[in-house]
């Protein structure tokens, strides 16, 4: 018995003995890990960078794009699905699909200037989605190519059934800043309908009515905002007016601006009375710009406004209230050269030689590029012969004064309103009342014919009862005169043939 367990115990031990040997066997040829990992996979960033196969790149580039959007950096998300599709290695529909998510992706973007090579690439390739050309019509309208942004705001708006209003309020735009007022009317007009509440909408159409001469409509549709209360406050009728300017009909906007300070509709301050004032100056109405700026300066001096009044003086041979315009200039501002100037020019036209000299000589001895022109004029005025020629300009200037000279305004009845049919004066009236007498026609020139009988006397011009032979309704006038031709022609070289003819302001600038 005793035997027999000794025999176990052996067994047993050899066992151990065993075991022991074969985990140690084990354990030196394979080595064990507490925690084994799972099996790595690669990012798609390291497979890129390993696959040169065109479509797994175009797969793993649409991947990371995808990632890159949900990240929200749609900047790469663009970047990465141009990278595929010019893999070229997709197939039509999964390229024309990875285009639309191009779209939608630079679409979220809103950097359109920044993505606008993708756009044009885009569309280019043809039948580009409504929103990638209304995206690259925006890149567009940043840089100010208008003309450029038109076709592809149409193209889109025509596809898409009730296009969304942000896409024909830009086409609209883009016909406003490139002149195409007709083809922004009916846009307007739309948009006024489904949108009463934008303010600026109204301002827009009324505005628009008057550029293209429809007094009427541009009345009917501020009546219409007013009774809604969208053209009640003094903002919404300044911004008319300054839209009106904008478009291009300075004189329209100077009517309203002038017919609702008179009504009261709004205020007849300073701000107003100079705003009024550069919208005739803009309207190159210098009969009503000149007393507007005057009521203007009234509230202050501005060099600005003296300015321009001294330059419409002298341009209507004013050159007396020209030359006070222009020395109130200078006490304001100094004697600049360009004023100095000014003022002596105006001065040498009242004949006012001694001070046009001094004032000649002030310029051509301060810096600038003036200094030269007034130095002639000192070379001139020097000569003895500039007081005698000025005295006879003046002289002639005053004749002309005395003529009964009346010219049209714009403005039909002077009380800043919009003419309508009812308050414009007749046609012809004018003309009726100016060929009546005086001695000067309304252009200015001699109405009598010489004494010779060589120029015959003005008797009317071109009437609707005096038409020339041939004249036909809606086309070109026939020249009445065309087998006129020059009695003789005054050069220098015959100037003393024809003397008598001559005054002695012609001989001297034929010399």
């Amino acid at each position: 018995m005793r035997g027999r367990s000794l025999r176990i115990w052996g067994a047993a031990l050899a066992l151990c003995v065993c075991g022991g040997v074969s985990a140690q066997q084990y354990r030196s040829e394979v080595r064990e890990l507490p925690n084994p990992p799972a099996e790595e996979r690669q990012s798609a960033e390291a497979l890129l960078k390993q696959t040169t196969d065109p479509y797994q790149r175009a797969l793993l580039l649409r991947e990371l794009a995808v990632k890159a959007a949900k990240a929200g950096d749609h900047q790469r998300a663009a970047e990465l699905l141009s990278q595929a599709l010019e893999t070229n290695a997709l197939s039509g529909p999964a390229a024309e699909q990875m285009r639309e998510m191009l779209g939608q992706v630079l679409m979220a973007g809103g950097d359109f200037k920044r993505n606008q090579p993708a756009l044009e690439a885009q569309v280019r390739r043809g039948n580009a989605p409504p929103e990638i050309r209304v995206a690259l019509a925006a890149a567009y309208l940043q840089d100010r190519r208008h003309a450029d942004a038109i076709p592809l705001l149409r193209s889109a708006i025509d596809a898409v059934e009730n296009a969304d209003i942000s896409w024909r309020r830009a086409l609209m735009g883009a016909y406003l800043a490139t002149n195409q007022f007709k083809a922004a009317l009916p846009l307007l007009e739309r948009l006024v309908r489904e949108a009463p509440e934008a303010r600026d909408d109204w301002a827009r159409l009324a505005a628009v009515y008057l550029r293209v001469g429809n007094k009427q409509r541009a009345a009917a549709t501020l009546e219409l905002a007013q009774r809604l209360g969208y053209m009640n406050e003094a903002s919404d009728r300044l911004r008319l007016v300054g839209l009106a300017a904008e478009l291009g009909a300075p004189f329209e906007a100077a009517s309203l601006l002038q017919g609702w300070m008179d009504n009261r509709q709004l205020p007849n301050d300073r701000g107003n009375r100079r705003l009024l004032a550069q919208l005739f100056v803009a309207a190159r109405e210098a009969q009503l710009a000149l007393p507007a700026i005057s009521r203007a300066l009234k509230d202050g001096a501005d060099a600005e406004l003296l300015r321009v009044q001294a330059q419409l003086q002298m341009e209507n041979e004013r050159y007396g209230d020209a030359a006070e315009s222009i020395k109130q200039l200078i006490a304001l501002e100094g004697p600049e050269p360009d004023s100095l100037m000014s003022l002596a020019t105006a001065q040498y036209q009242q004949a006012n030689v001694d001070d046009a000299l001094a004032n000649f000589r002030r310029a051509a001895a301060a810096p600038g590029q003036q200094a030269e022109l007034a130095r002639e004029w000192v070379k001139y005025l020097e000569s003895g012969r500039a007081r005698e020629l000025a005295m006879t300009a003046a002289a002639e200037r005053r004749e002309r004064e005395a003529g009964d000279v009346r010219l049209a305004s714009r403005i039909g009845t002077g009380d800043g309103a919009i003419p309508t049919r009812a308050n414009r004066p007749a046609a012809g009236a004018d003309a009726a009342g100016q060929s009546g007498g005086g001695r000067f026609t309304p252009l200015g020139a001699e109405r009598a014919g010489n004494a010779s009988g060589e120029i015959p006397a003005w008797t009317g011009g071109i009437t609707p009862d005096r038409r020339p032979a041939g004249f036909v309704k809606g086309k070109a006038l026939p020249d009445p005169y065309a087998d006129d031709a020059p009695l003789f022609v005054i050069t220098a070289d015959n100037m003393a043939k024809h003397a008598q003819r001559l005054t002695r302001s012609h001989q001297h600038l034929l010399k």
